[in-house]
């Protein structure tokens, strides 16, 4: 009786033991019960982990190929989709259809030109201009650089043409001079040309020194970094008249109207700074004051009729 109890309990123990460890793992453990051999023993456990490995390779695999499969059926599901799409979009008429099937053998065989991708969802027919539009930005990004390189190609070329101007050394008196600069010359670039067409006449600007110099205009003193391309460009305007022109003319009229700004350019003075700190205090110089481009100093003028701004 206790014997074929002992037998029941070690068969169902042995049953369980099959059906919870891996099949590599219950046949090693039947192939190992009791006293075995070392060398049967080592030769079943090497069996039983080889068959857990090539179990796992084949898991492994049928893992692998069942992900192909699902990619595949994504990629042929959204070709689907994208088929079903392209037909509901219907733009060109049957007519022309018709006209692209009767194109000879040398057409086709002619790679089509270019085109813009129509996006899926668009309706050409309806205003779109005030929604996002990534082709429109890149089409007017593209039309800002070509004009920046535009104007930067009609300023450099503007700024390397000649510019001739007559001004006048002062000490006390003027010393009537003139100098060729460019149009996109600074101030202490002109001042640097005229020291040197004037060092050999006056000793003072022989030893002085560019930084040292003034150039006054239209009772301005303009600072050295201000560029005469500026001045031109934005039709400078001084305390008795405009910044933009370098020459020397008066302005004669028969009738005067005080409405209209005269045309008149005056030479502007060249000076050293020392002469002015002794006599600041004295006609004219009493008169200059440093140039700030912030600050207007009249409205818009005109000149014979025209406006100047």
């Amino acid at each position: 009786m206790s014997s074929s109890k002992r037998s029941d309990t070690s068969g169902s123990l042995k049953s369980f033991e099959a059906a919870t460890l891996p099949q590599a793992e219950a046949k090693f453990a039947n192939d190992t019960v009791g006293l075995v051999p070392h060398a049967a023993f080592v030769n079943s456990r090497a069996k039983a982990v080889e068959h857990t490995e090539k179990l796992q390779q084949q898991e492994k695999q049928q893992k692998k190929e069942s992900l192909d499969r699902q990619r595949i059926n994504d990629k042929r599901r959204r070709e689907a989709l994208l088929k079903k799409r392209q037909a509901k979009l219907t733009f060109g008429s049957d007519d022309e259809e018709d006209d692209d099937d009767d194109d000879d053998d040398t057409t086709r065989a002619a790679p089509p030109p270019a085109e813009k991708r129509q996006r899926l969802g668009f309706c050409p027919g309806v205003e779109t201009s005030f929604l996002p539009d990534r082709d429109r930005e890149a089409d007017e990004a593209a039309l800002r650089e070509q004009l920046k390189q535009e104007y930067a190609l009609e300023t450099a070329r503007v700024k390397a043409e000649p510019l001739d101007i007559t001004y006048s050394y002062w000490d006390g008196s003027g010393h009537r001079r003139r100098v060729s600069v460019t149009k996109g010359s600074t101030v202490g670039e002109f001042l640097a040309a005229c020291q040197a067409q004037l060092k050999g006449d006056f000793r003072a600007v022989r030893s002085a020194r560019v930084e040292n110099l003034m150039y006054v205009k239209e009772d301005l003193i303009l600072p050295h970094h201000v560029t005469f391309f500026d001045l031109i460009s934005n039709k400078a305007r001084g305390k008795s008249g405009p910044l933009f022109h370098f020459d020397v003319h008066d302005d004669i009229r028969l009738l005067n109207d005080a409405t209209r700004e005269k045309e008149e350019s005056h030479a502007g003075k060249v000076c050293d700074r020392s002469w002015y700190e002794r006599n600041k205090h004295i006609f004219p110089a009493s008169r200059w004051e440093t140039f700030d481009e912030r600050t207007g100093y009249s409205a818009p003028y005109s000149i014979h009729g025209h406006v100047v701004r």
